[in-house]
C-alpha cells in the first residue's frame, strides 16, 4: 500500500501537499525524464500552426511553460521557441513579453495582421495547404491569405513591428496606404538574414498615388533575400540585390515606373534561379517596336503567371526560354487582344511547347465570356505523380466584342493537345457570340470523354439542342461522346422557377435519348442545383443514380 500511495496525485491526498512534494511527484514521471533536446523539440513542432489539429502556438508556447518548474526553466533559456511562436494578434503586454524572452534571435516569421484566426477556422475549407510549416515553398500561401483576410492593421502596430524587420527572416504584412510612410522609415537599413519579404497594400488602386521602394533599398545589402511578393506597390526590380531571387511576384502595382516587356526580360535575364515568376498588371505597354528582344534562359522555372496587354505579355511569354513539362503551373492572361503579330506568335509558342510536351492531359475546361476565351488543363506527368496546371486567356474590350475572330486559332491549340481528355467542363457566361457550330466543334474535341461538367443555366441551356441531336436525324452531326457515362451540373436550377422554362423537360428528354442509343448516362451530380423533386424521380427511374452535393 505504501508503495501505491507514492504514485498517487499529491492533489489526491486529504493532507495539502506542500510545493516540493509537488515537485518531486512531477520529477517522478516518465514524461519528465526526457531529454531536454527532445522535450525542445516537442515544444518547437507546437509553434507551427497545424491546421489538422489547430491551436494558436503562442498559447499553447506559453500554457506549456506552466505546466511544470522544469518545463519552465527549460522554455524561458530557449529565446527560439519565443521567437518562434510571437503572435501579433496577443495582448499587446503578452505580445512585448514575448520578444523580450526572444532575445536577439531571429523571427523565423512575422506575420502582420495575425492570420490565427483563420487558420483556426474551420469554415475555410480550401485553403491550399492543410499545414503551414516553415518550408520556403510552402509560405506562397501567407501573402495570398493576408490579401483576401487580413484585417486592418493599426498604425501603432505598424510603427512598433516594422522596426523588427532586422531581426526577421520573412516578414509579411498587409497595410493601409496610409500607413506607407511607416514601411519606408524601416527599409533603408542592411537585412543581413532578411529571405522573404512580402507587402500586401490595401486601397493602392483607389488612388493615383505612386507606391514605390526606394532604390536604396535595403542599403542594397539584403544577401539572402530569396523571395520578393508585392502587391499594389513597386521597386526599382533591377536592383543586384534582387539577382538572387528564387520567387518573384508583383500583382498591380501602382508606379508610373514600370518595365515594359522587354524591360522585364532584361531584368529576368539576371535572375537565373527564379522558380517561381508572377506579373500581374505590372507592365507598361511599349510604343517602339523596331528593337528586338533577346531569349531569356529560366532553367529552373517552375510557375509562371502572366497577365497584362496582349502585347507585353506576349513578348515576355515568348522570349523566355523553361522546361515547359517540368512546370506545375503555367497561367497566361492576355487583355486588349487583336489579331496581329503579338497574337500570332504566342499561339506559336504555344503549338512549340505542346507538340515537345509529353504530359498526359486528363481535363480540360473551356470558358467563353461576351469579350473572351479561355481554357484550362490538368494534367499528370509521366514521370511522376505530380499534377500540373495549364491555363491560356484572351480577353477584348467591351467596345470591341469581335472575340470570336480568335476562335479557329483557340481552338487548334485545344485540339492539339485535349484529343485524349476524359473530363470537359465547359461554362459560356452569356457569350451571345458563341454560335451552335462553334458549340460542336468544341464538343468534337475528344472522342473519350467520360466526364461533363456543365456549369450555369446558361450553358446547359446552350448546350442541350446539340447533345440531344441524334446522328440518324441528321446524317451530317456525329455523335458525340460516345462514352460519357456522368454529367455534373453546378449552379442549375431545373423544375419550376427556371428562367429557361423547358430546360428540364429537354435534360430528361437528352438522358433518355442516351439509353435508348444504347449510351446510357450512369450518374449525374447537381453540385448547389435547385432541382425538383420530379426531375430526381424521372431520372432514378431511367436507371441515373443521382446525387445532390
Amino acid at each position: 500500500m505504501a508503495s501505491n500511495s507514492a504514485n498517487v496525485h499529491p492533489s489526491l491526498n486529504p493532507v495539502k501537499p506542500s510545493l516540493e512534494e509537488f515537485r518531486m511527484h512531477n520529477a517522478s514521471l516518465p514524461i519528465s525524464r526526457l531529454n531536454y533536446d527532445i522535450l525542445i523539440d516537442i515544444f518547437m513542432l507546437n509553434t507551427v500552426t497545424d491546421m489538422k489539429n489547430r491551436h494558436l502556438p503562442s498559447q499553447t508556447t506559453r500554457r506549456s511553460s506552466q505546466v511544470c518548474h522544469l518545463w519552465r526553466s527549460i522554455m524561458l533559456n530557449y529565446p527560439m521557441l519565443w521567437a518562434a511562436s510571437v503572435d501579433f494578434e496577443d495582448h499587446t503586454p503578452w505580445m512585448k513579453q514575448v520578444v523580450a524572452r526572444s532575445g536577439s534571435v531571429p523571427f523565423p516569421d512575422i506575420v502582420v495582421p495575425s492570420l490565427s484566426v483563420y487558420f483556426l477556422n474551420h469554415g475555410l475549407p480550401r485553403l491550399r495547404k492543410s499545414i503551414i510549416v516553415r518550408e520556403d515553398n510552402v509560405l506562397d500561401v501567407i501573402p495570398d491569405l493576408l490579401y483576401l483576410f487580413g484585417d486592418n492593421v493599426s498604425e501603432e502596430m505598424v510603427a512598433w513591428v516594422t522596426p523588427y524587420l532586422y531581426q526577421c527572416r520573412r516578414f509579411f504584412i498587409k497595410i493601409s496606404k496610409r500607413h506607407w510612410k511607416h514601411i519606408l522609415e524601416n527599409i533603408l537599413q542592411p537585412l543581413p538574414i532578411l529571405h522573404t519579404f512580402s507587402i500586401v497594400i490595401k486601397g493602392s488602386q483607389q488612388t493615383q498615388d505612386s507606391f514605390e521602394l526606394p532604390e536604396d533599398l535595403f542599403s542594397n545589402h539584403a544577401p539572402l533575400l530569396r523571395v520578393l511578393d508585392l502587391r499594389g506597390c513597386a521597386c526599382h526590380f533591377s536592383s543586384p540585390i534582387f539577382h538572387t531571387l528564387t520567387s518573384l511576384a508583383i500583382r498591380k502595382p501602382s508606379s508610373p515606373h514600370l518595365p515594359t516587356g522587354r524591360g522585364w526580360l532584361e531584368i529576368l535575364g539576371n535572375m537565373k534561379d527564379l522558380r517561381k515568376l508572377i506579373l500581374i498588371c505590372a507592365f507598361t505597354p511599349r510604343d517602339d517596336d523596331s528593337a528586338t528582344a533577346s531569349m531569356v534562359s529560366l532553367p529552373h522555372l517552375k510557375t509562371l503567371v502572366l497577365e497584362g496587354d496582349n502585347s507585353s505579355c506576349s513578348e515576355v511569354f515568348t522570349h523566355l526560354d523553361f522546361n515547359f513539362d517540368s512546370l506545375e503551373m503555367i497561367n497566361v492572361q492576355c487583355n486588349k487582344i487583336r489579331l496581329d503579330d503579338h497574337f500570332t506568335s504566342t499561339i506559336s509558342c504555344i503549338h512549340h511547347h505542346l507538340n515537345s510536351s509529353r504530359i498526359t492531359r486528363d481535363g480540360l475546361t473551356v470558358q467563353c465570356t461576351p469579350t473572351g476565351l479561355k481554357f484550362d488543363q490538368k494534367g499528370i506527368c509521366s514521370q511522376t505523380s505530380d499534377r500540373t496546371y495549364l491555363s491560356f486567356s484572351w480577353f477584348g474590350s467591351f467596345s470591341d466584342r469581335n472575340i470570336m475572330a480568335i476562335f479557329p486559332s483557340f481552338m487548334s491549340v485545344i485540339t492539339r493537345s485535349c484529343s485524349e481528355v476524359t473530363l470537359l467542363q465547359l461554362d459560356f457566361v452569356h457569350s451571345a457570340a458563341l454560335q451552335d457550330s462553334h458549340i460542336v466543334e468544341i464538343l468534337s474535341i475528344s472522342p473519350k470523354v467520360e466526364e461533363l461538367f456543365i456549369m450555369m443555366d446558361y450553358t446547359l441551356h446552350r448546350l442541350l439542342p446539340i447533345l440531344s441531336l441524334n446522328p440518324q436525324d441528321n446524317p451530317n452531326h456525329t455523335s458525340l461522346f460516345p462514352l460519357l457515362r456522368t454529367v455534373i451540373l453546378e449552379y442549375v436550377r431545373l423544375g419550376e422557377g427556371n428562367f429557361y422554362n423547358d430546360i428540364s423537360t429537354e435534360f430528361v428528354a437528352f438522358v433518355r435519348k442516351r439509353s435508348l442509343m444504347g449510351s446510357q448516362i450512369k450518374e449525374i451530380v447537381f453540385i448547389k442545383c435547385e432541382v425538383a423533386k420530379i426531375i430526381t424521380v424521372e431520372l432514378e427511374e431511367l436507371g441515373v443514380h443521382v446525387t445532390n452535393l
